[in-house]
């Protein structure tokens, strides 16, 4: 039962995308959901189903559990979606601060018919910091998110995802971060001291009052 419940999705997606919209991508999914149904070479299958212009694969390979897995770099979004396994709807524009909004309406066709219990599990990772975004689950690190449900419900309506990032990247904020507060921590140690050292020379003041 512990096996069963980790078991990956029938249905994955992993997209690192920087703030000017280029990328890679992990695509993972069974054999099966290709759309030969996996008769032929799967690794093969997956490949020429992700050509497209300005996409290249880079590498492709057979999993345990009947699973391909692919990755892609791509210049844009955009040319992902363009890829015949997924064809989707994508759209990427910039923001005033340097970051995107995003938009992609998921709905791949695979031939095979999805098994009960069989999930997808789109994420994603940006350069930038999430602002906005729809996604139900927990935003992790500032720049990672996931969606998910089963893949025949999937199948039926899609999945909307919709993120917006600012111009920062995630790197340099937690650099920012780090820094000021490792200045704080500076500060009040140094302040201590001030302190300290203030203190000593009054007490010594004292005591030679005293002693004269």
């Amino acid at each position: 039962m512990a096996g069963l419940g980790c078991a990956p999705a029938a249905w994955e997606e992993h997209h690192r995308l920087a703030l000017d919209g280029s990328g890679t991508s992990v695509i993972r999914l069974s054999a099966d959901l290709l759309p030969d149904g996996g008769a032929e070479d799967a690794s093969l299958a997956l490949s020429n189903e992700l050509a497209a212009e300005g996409l290249t694969v880079v590498r492709t390979r057979a999993r345990r559990r009947g699973q391909v897995e692919a990755e892609v770099r791509f210049d844009s979004v955009t040319a992902l979606c363009d890829a015949p396994l997924l064809r989707r709807d994508c759209t990427l524009r910039e923001t005033g601060d340097g970051g995107f909004d995003l938009a992609m309406t998921a709905v791949p066709r695979p031939a095979a018919s999805p098994r009960p219990g069989e999930d997808i599990e789109i994420r994603v990772r940006t350069e930038g910091r999430i602002m906005e975004h729809n996604s139900d689950g927990r935003l992790q690190r500032g720049n990672v998110l996931s969606w998910g449900r089963p893949l025949d419900r999937f199948l039926g309506e899609g999945l909307d995802v919709r993120v917006r990032t600012d111009g920062t990247s995630v790197f340099a904020a937690t650099a920012r971060i780090v820094l000021r507060s490792a200045l704080i921590a500076v500060g009040i140690v140094g302040i201590g001291l001030t302190l300290l050292v203030l203190e000593g020379r009054r007490r010594l003041r004292r005591e030679r009052a005293a002693a004269g």
